[in-house]
């Protein structure tokens, strides 16, 4: 972005540090995927510039530095893996020994083996990280989602970009949520199809995967859905369409008659069609608790969990955030908790949001740590098997997860999510597209992939040329096109190791133009302006998978910029 402060990244590596050159891997791709502009990485070998190591009192490496400030030593990078490894050691008792492993590549170490120990090479006993094996593990290594060091570095950026770019950022982001609500003010609106061939609906299960998938890869997520949620609530029509279906609130004086008032305002927003407007987020909603300033709402069929397994935790923190902006904005109140107690992903049958009038939301004993254990993802996993399961079933129509108002939902709730996530902070393009690896590795849908694969007598790993034209058939394959998430899409191959493929009809996209006569309606750079980190990062996921090799992607043309299709440069890296 532009007009706004510098993040600068400083990182220390030598040539014989396996973890450094994983480290860089992983920083560049999240500066390249960030919508940040003024952002810089600086590389320094401790061997070639000693004294530049002396000066910032560098003895080991790895080391980052953000904006002069220590995020990262050898130290810290050790104690972290140290502590993720006993996690996993420790859960893996209930876990019949099945090897979960990193879905990203990791410090693998041997069975039984310390991360402070190692045969060969010899090591450094000054330095505690070299004892690490960066096996990659995964096909196509190299990105370490879902890590304890990768979370202490996504982390640590996202607070020193909070500071860079606050103002400007939320300027963006106002407006794009504006331009989403536009398209849903009135009846009339919703009814203008946005794209002709698919419809202006997409499948639960979407959403579901999305959400599942940032929750999955980094635990600090919750707080930034949910701080995302509240912007929601403050910035998105749905505050006008709140106020404008309960003009009594703002009439009462009465603080006891103005809750009661926003309570059933609540129960009337959170059901199928509400407030006439079939967005069909959830079914429908109903206040169960009123005292004066402490509240309870059940809402059934949540578009964001329905059906889903448990994974331990909430889901729904988009919901919960937005339900706190509405209040906080309607009377005028800073401290609002709201607190989801009830969830499918906590194993019930539906949601529940309990609120506070006067006390803030405090996620800090939620950090417990900055990974999730073996057991953990073990769930994560399942969850997500378990959505795909239902998505591809419920849209050929086997089953029906949501009865009433069935399982898709409009695409400006999808829109409304995503880009009100993508536009929070400069960084979280980039934990949307690490978001879309998970996936694209782990999604249960990679069965069609497989199905497709073998349709043509194909085993991974695919060469590079094979392995696009395997995933064209994916995004081409009547199963993937039934969720509504894409349109028909096309390959192009531009030289045997960059080929193009375009996107018709996205929903994470479609209708979005931020571009009038050639002039963006903001000031940002031009590839920044792009919308589908989602799905880039899928791709991406999911060639790594069947390639085994590591590859970019980069999305260069999009709705956001007024074309009718999403465009996306696939390379080797």
């Amino acid at each position: 972005m532009q007009n706004i402060g510098r993040v600068s990244i400083v990182l220390f590596k030598s040539v014989s540090c396996a973890p450094c050159k994983v480290i860089e891997r992983n920083l560049r791709t999240i500066i390249s995927t960030s919508s940040m502009s003024n952002v810089s990485l600086t590389l320094i070998d401790t061997d070639e510039e000693p004294e530049l190591s002396e000066k910032y009192n560098v003895r080991n490496v790895p080391a980052v530095l953000f904006n002069d400030k220590m995020v990262l030593t050898a130290q810290m990078a050790a104690e972290l893996l140290s502590e993720e490894l006993g996690a996993f050691s420790t859960s893996a008792a209930g876990m019949n020994g099945e090897n979960q492993g990193n879905p990203f590549g990791t410090f693998d170490l041997p069975q039984g083996q310390s991360p402070f120990e190692s045969e060969t090479p010899p090591i450094d006993e000054s330095n505690p990280i070299s004892a690490l094996n960066f096996d990659q593990g995964d096909s196509g290594g190299g990105i370490f989602a879902n890590n304890a060091i990768f979370n202490q570095l996504f982390n640590s950026l996202i607070e020193a970009s909070v500071e860079s770019s606050e103002e400007e950022l939320g300027r963006w982001q106002k407006y794009n949520m504006l331009t989403i609500s536009q398209k849903t003010m009135t009846l009339e609106t919703i009814q203008e199809l946005t794209r002709p061939s698919l419809g202006d609906y997409v499948h639960i299960g979407v959403l579901q995967s999305i959400v599942t998938s940032i929750l999955a890869i980094n635990p600090a997520s919750r707080q930034y859905l949910y701080d995302v949620g509240v912007n929601m609530g403050k910035y998105s029509n749905t505050q006008f369409r709140f106020l404008t279906a309960n003009p009594r609130i703002l009439e009462h004086t009465d603080s006891t008659s103005k809750f009661r008032d926003l309570l059933e305002g609540l129960q009337e927003l959170y059901s199928a069609n509400s407030y006439g407007l079939p967005l069909f987020l959830t079914s429908r909603s109903l206040v169960t608790r009123n005292e004066k300033k402490i509240a309870s709402i059940q809402v059934y069929d949540s578009a964001y969990s329905a059906r889903m397994a448990p994974i331990g935790q909430p889901v729904c923190y988009l919901i919960a955030g937005e339900i706190a902006g509405l209040i906080e904005t309607t009377i005028g109140e800073e401290n609002v908790s709201v607190v989801e107690s009830k969830c499918w992903g906590l194993g019930d049958n539906l949601c529940q949001f309990d609120i506070e009038i006067g006390k803030k939301k405090d996620f800090s004993h939620e950090k417990t740590r900055p990974f999730l254990n073996k057991e953990e993802k073990a769930r994560f996993q399942n969850s997500l098997n378990v959505i795909s399961k239902n998505m591809y079933q419920s849209s050929l129509l086997r089953t029906v997860l949501r009865p009433n108002p069935g399982d898709y939902v409009h695409i400006s709730v999808l829109q409304q999510a995503l880009n009100g996530i993508k536009f929070s902070d400069p960084f979280f393009s980039s934990l949307l597209y690490y978001a879309g690896i998970h996936y694209g590795k782990h999604g249960k849908d990679f069965e069609i992939m497989e199905r497709i694969m073998k349709k043509s007598n194909l085993e991974s790993p695919l060469e590079f040329g094979v392995g696009c034209k395997a995933l064209l058939g994916y995004l081409n394959d009547p199963s993937t096109i039934l969720t509504r998430l894409y349109g028909q899409s096309f390959l192009e191959v531009e030289d045997e190791e960059t080929i193009r493929i375009k996107i018709y009809e996205s929903a994470i996209s479609a209708g979005l133009n931020f571009e009038v006569e050639g002039q963006l309606l903001f000031e940002v750079d031009r590839e920044k302006a792009v919308l589908c980190n989602f799905t880039a990062g899928f791709i991406q996921g999911r060639l790594e998978r069947i390639l085994e090799d590591d590859i970019r992607v980069k999305e260069v043309s999009c709705h956001s910029l007024g074309f009718s299709y999403c465009e996306f440069i696939i390379e080797l890296d």
